[in-house]
């Protein structure tokens, strides 16, 4: 069973991620907040549903981890299609973004991201919840694996 990563280094990695992903110059809304997405407005968050894991350990302490998480979208497309489908676009250009664009977030204690990839279980964007009121949450799933020293 692989070992959880402490809940101090996964709010480290939280807010160095969530810096770094604000930077995106194509983001739909202002800012992209952590867990809290509002109600009545459009708007973006990263969540961490699954946590972080040592996905591999060496003997001098190092260790490698998984950092699992998800861009979620909220729109009102109302009788919209297109804005369905805009969501996952913008959602699917983000993910590109964040695994092709030649930078990467600067992580605390000595950590390097090794690399970002999309979930191999759910590697495209998707509606997964819509609401009475007729707001949709879009997301994509994707992973960040990083050392540490």
């Amino acid at each position: 069973m692989a070992q959880k990563i402490s809940n101090k280094e996964q709010e480290s990695i939280s807010r160095s991620l969530l810096s770094w992903l604000n930077n995106w110059p194509d983001k739909p809304v202002g800012v992209i907040n952590f867990t809290y997405v509002p109600d009545d407005a459009e708007g973006m968050s990263l969540s961490t549903p699954q946590g972080t894991f040592m996905v591999r350990k060496y003997v001098r302490g190092a260790y490698q981890a998984r950092y699992t998480f998800k861009i979620i979208y909220r729109v009102i497309p109302g009788n919209s299609n297109n804005k369905r489908l805009t969501a996952d676009e913008t959602l699917e250009s983000f993910a590109d973004w964040i695994i092709n664009n030649g930078t990467i977030p600067q992580l605390e204690d000595g950590k390097k991201v090794v690399k970002f990839s999309r979930s191999e279980s759910d590697p495209d964007s998707v509606l997964f919840n819509r609401y009475e009121d007729g707001t949709e949450d879009h997301q994509i799933i994707m992973t960040m694996d990083y050392t540490s020293e």
